[in-house]
């Protein structure tokens, strides 16, 4: 029997027991559960790729995946994202370390013999019964990550480091309470302090998680006070913003409220102005109206529709039927032409 087959051997007898008493399904040396709501805990023994048929080093990670955070990563990963739930998905992860381990120290098991083998999982054993399986499974429990996202803590991820991964986690998490002013905060928090070079996967993931915050709880569609609101919402926002592009919008919103207020609806990605008919939203819709201040003396205009492709009921992705640049000044005659795509002002 070779050490890694030993190893397997003892994982099996000490390790899978505990795993299943804590609710957790598979074998050495990866064991998960899932929670009702779709959140995936994982226990992972992993081997060095170094390791031998004579010597192996292994360490055990942990993790903890959101089902939001998971729908992010199949939405991200495309065809990337793998048949089933590993430690590398997790929004949580950390390890364990042997009985003894300096803190802070990423300290391996190393086994040579089989005698070895019997006494490491013997030890990851009591390593997970005191500080593992408590984890997991206090992180399983309803409202948890979010505390733990908040906390500035996600096991080998600290919020000091890594201020914008923290602001999305946190905006994936409230997605699902519905569209509302801490989310608005957390996604312009993180877009703020994004890198230029990532801004076009930072609208992606706003704009995902905009039509999750929109569409996730089956809302029925928008009642015309909650049009209202919107044009309420979207003003407020602008005028905390002091940029050319805020200021514009908070223009063209002030000008364009008396006749388009029971027409059309108002939201906002970042600093885009985005436009639907009543009974949609800026984030989920059939077609929407953009505006963009792009650059000093340059605006951007488009009317975009959500198409299906042929043959398919889903929808194919977003074409642009119309587009147009104009200077700010220009704007507002420009706008409204589009909105005539959309619906018609009251002219009372």
């Amino acid at each position: 029997m070779t050490v890694q087959e030993a190893l397997r051997a003892a994982l099996r007898e000490h390790v899978g027991p505990a795993a299943r008493d804590h609710g957790f399904r598979g074998t050495a040396p990866t064991w998960r559960r899932c929670s009702p709501s779709g959140d995936w805990a994982v226990v992972n023994v992993q081997s060095s790729p170094w390791s031998t048929s004579e010597s192996v080093r292994c360490v055990i990670n942990l993790a903890l995946a959101p089902a939001p955070w998971l729908d992010w990563m199949k939405e991200s990963l495309g065809a990337g994202y793998p048949k089933s739930v590993g430690e590398s998905l997790g929004l949580y992860r950390t390890r364990l370390h042997p009985t003894g381990a300096p803190a802070g120290a990423d300290v391996w098991w190393e086994i040579d013999s089989a005698a070895q083998a019997d006494a490491a999982a013997t030890d990851m054993r009591h390593q997970l019964d005191r500080k593992g399986w408590p984890c997991l499974m206090r992180l399983l429990e309803e409202g948890a990550m979010l505390e733990q996202v908040r906390s500035g803590d996600l096991g080998l991820m600290k919020r000091a480091s890594l201020g914008v991964f923290f602001s999305r986690a946190e905006a994936l998490l409230v997605a699902d309470d519905g569209p509302g002013p801490e989310l608005d905060r957390l996604l312009a928090e993180a877009y703020a302090n994004t890198m230029d070079t990532q801004r076009d996967h930072a609208r992606r993931f706003e704009t995902w998680v905009r039509q999750r915050a929109t569409t996730g709880l089956s809302r029925p569609p928008v009642a015309a006070d909650a049009v209202e609101d919107a044009w309420d919402v979207a003003i407020a926002r602008s005028r905390t913003l002091d940029v050319p592009a805020a200021r514009l919008n908070l223009a063209l919103l002030d000008a364009l409220r008396p006749r388009w207020a029971g027409a059309v609806r108002p939201d906002t990605s970042m600093l885009t102005l985005l436009f639907t008919r009543p009974g949609e939203t800026g984030y989920a819709f059939s077609e929407r109206v953009e505006v963009q201040w792009e650059t000093e003396g340059r605006v951007r205009l488009a009317l975009v529709r959500d198409v299906p492709r042929r043959g398919l009921e889903r929808p194919g992705g977003r074409v642009t039927v119309a587009g147009d640049f104009t200077r700010p000044e220009n704007a507002l005659p420009a706008v409204e032409a589009l909105l005539l795509q959309l619906a018609t002002p009251d002219e009372g």
